[in-house]
């Protein structure tokens, strides 16, 4: 049989041929290129989900962190009972503040004297302490990222830190009254807390009377307030009856004040005074507790039987020394008719928007974020 040696020495060339005709054929390849890129954009739509979801996690971590330290540190009032409620209302401020529906978080609240550090979660004196951080931490299970990436979850946290912020200049929010200082001392100026203190003199103050305030019932007292010989002396606001209720209702002040300023005093209405001060308390949902401690005891106030009044340093200067926390008695307390002091029992200090007082020394605070 003869044989095509033309066709034996062409083989290799034909092989050649064939091979790059199958390299320039891209049927094949055009499923396996889908695929891939399937493969890819499934990859990217997961992680775009579950990294969306993960950064939701933290803004509302975040969110969560900020309102319980700010609940937390206005609960403070230096006692151990006030660490437990600061914790109770940063859990309370950390569910409301997240959406329904949310992953769970872990929380943890922490409290120290000084912004510094010194942050524990126990400290061992409740003393001063108004500073409160607090730390939320949230789990984020992951759903199709979990099919390309080992972890099957990944958390987010988020951290804020809330003090007591003393103010020394009031645009409003002072008690339209001043109490006289027993010292210029801080940090309590002479003043001793549970001690019952003169908002609103007599005409004619006299311990034989018995128409002082307890904490106010000495001579030598006397005599420094009824130094500029004003009777009724003690109302620092404008004097009319819409401006008497306004000021006692809802702290207005006429006037910026700050710490160091002089007072005047503009003889009161004692009738629309009282009757202002009467509508006050009734605003408070315990309005029949006798003392501050039994106010605290009861836990069913909302804060309006507290106020902030000015401490001033007496005659000539009237200067305010410092603000402090005071306790509105019971209304049958303030008498319409009649020469009898106006009293309020001395707390502290005075904490913005609190139902109890400060933490800290005599003053004026307000709770903030600590950036």
């Amino acid at each position: 049989m003869p044989v095509n040696r033309q066709a034996g020495l062409l083989a290799p060339v034909k092989l050649t041929v064939y091979i790059r005709r199958l390299a320039k054929d891209r049927r094949g390849s055009v499923l396996v290129l889908a695929s891939l890129l399937l493969v890819l954009a499934g990859m990217a739509l997961s992680a775009v989900f579950d990294l969306s979801r993960l950064y939701f996690a933290r803004s509302t971590a975040q969110l969560r962190a900020d309102a319980a330290a700010l609940s937390a540190v206005s609960m403070l009032d230096g006692t151990v009972e006030g660490l437990e409620r600061a914790r109770e209302a940063a859990a309370q401020a950390a569910r409301l503040a997240s959406p329904d529906g949310s992953p769970s978080s872990g929380l943890r609240v922490e409290f120290s004297a000084t912004a510094r550090g010194g942050f524990q979660e126990h400290p061992a004196s409740a003393a001063n302490q108004r500073f409160a951080r607090v730390v939320c931490t949230t789990y984020v299970p992951f759903t199709l990222l979990r099919t390309f990436v080992p972890q099957k979850r990944s958390h987010a946290w988020a951290g804020a830190t809330a003090q007591q912020n003393r103010r020394t200049q009031f645009e409003a929010g002072l008690f339209p009254y001043a109490v006289l200082a027993h010292s210029e001392q801080g940090p309590d100026f002479g003043l001793r807390r549970g001690e019952r203190y003169t908002l609103r003199w007599p005409d004619t103050p006299s311990p034989a009377a018995h128409n002082v305030c307890p904490g106010d019932e000495s001579q030598e007292i006397i005599a420094r307030a009824t130094a500029n010989q004003m009777k009724g002396a003690g109302f620092i606001e404008m004097v009319s009856a819409s401006n008497i209720r306004r000021a006692i209702l809802t702290d207005y002040q006429s006037t910026v004040r700050r710490i160091g300023d002089p007072l005047t005093f503009p003889a009161g209405i004692r009738h629309f005074e009282a009757a202002a001060l009467a509508e006050r308390i009734g605003q408070d949902r315990d309005y029949g507790a006798a003392s501050y401690d039994d106010y605290v005891r009861r836990g069913e106030g909302n804060g309006r039987r507290l106020v902030a009044v000015p401490i001033h340093s007496g005659f000539p200067g009237y200067r305010i020394l410092q603000v402090g926390g005071f306790f509105l008695l019971p209304a049958t307390e303030y008498h319409e008719q009649g020469d009898d002091a106006f009293c309020a029992e001395y707390a502290g200090a005075y904490m913005l928007g609190s139902t109890r007082r400060g933490a800290g020394e005599t003053g004026f605070y307000a709770a903030s974020l600590v950036r």
